[in-house]
């Protein structure tokens, strides 16, 4: 689905598969280099030598949102998944780059996508230094189309990557696929651990104390 105005376009069937049946909406598209047919999409997005670039709804929901936050801002928490996690870190680099400070406490991600196109590589140079809480879910084994829809292919894809990308994160696992912790022991308590992260920093006392996540 898109909005009306057209910031949102209509996803890839890819995607559509991806979401399970799930409502979601894209933050931006991006397009590779290599428009061959003999390799799945997944098998592109894991080369390293496949170039990757932003259509412009990437610049123009990062300068929406950076709007939004500058008018109804500041805020206690910043929470974002998948590919939005990308924009909140391009507004990131880009508040920093001008000197200016995060308008926000605390970065939450869940699946985060690392930004791929090198347009936006110089604003990540330096790692950020303030607080994160990144999750992602380790369902699921890269290889046929199918196992590439239930797994959290961002974990193998972006992990290490993201870690990098902040001093001062908590980092933690579920055991679903590419998608906000759900049902199951290890995913109500990582949800209560986020929870109790978010309410730290907020200045709020969590009401009871979260059993360890597993990391």
């Amino acid at each position: 689905a898109s909005d009306p105005d057209g910031r949102h376009n209509p996803q890839p069937i890819f995607m559509i598969g991806v979401s399970q049946g799930m409502p979601f909406r894209g933050w931006h598209q991006v397009r590779c280099d290599d428009h061959s047919a003999d390799r799945h999409a997944m098998q592109k997005l894991f080369d390293p030598k496949s170039t990757f670039t932003s259509n412009a709804q990437l610049d123009d929901n990062v300068k929406r949102v950076m709007e939004h936050i500058k008018a109804n801002g500041p805020y206690d928490v910043v929470l974002g998944f998948s590919s939005g996690t990308v924009v909140i870190n391009i507004i990131a680099g880009l508040l920093r780059e001008r000197g200016e400070e995060l308008p926000w406490n605390l970065t939450v991600f869940f699946s985060s996508v690392r930004p791929r196109d090198e347009k936006y590589q110089k604003l990540f140079k330096e790692p950020f230094a303030q607080p994160a809480v990144l999750v992602w879910g380790r369902k699921g084994k890269l290889g046929d189309f199918r196992s590439q829809l239930e797994a959290d292919w961002a974990n193998q894809y972006s992990k290490k990557t993201v870690e990098k990308m902040y001093t001062n994160a908590t980092v933690m696992e579920h055991s679903g696929g590419h998608e906000l912790p759900r049902s199951g022991n290890c995913e109500k308590r990582v949800c209560q651990k986020v929870v109790n992260l978010m309410m730290k920093h907020c200045g709020v006392k969590a009401a009871e104390p979260a059993e360890p996540a597993e990391e």
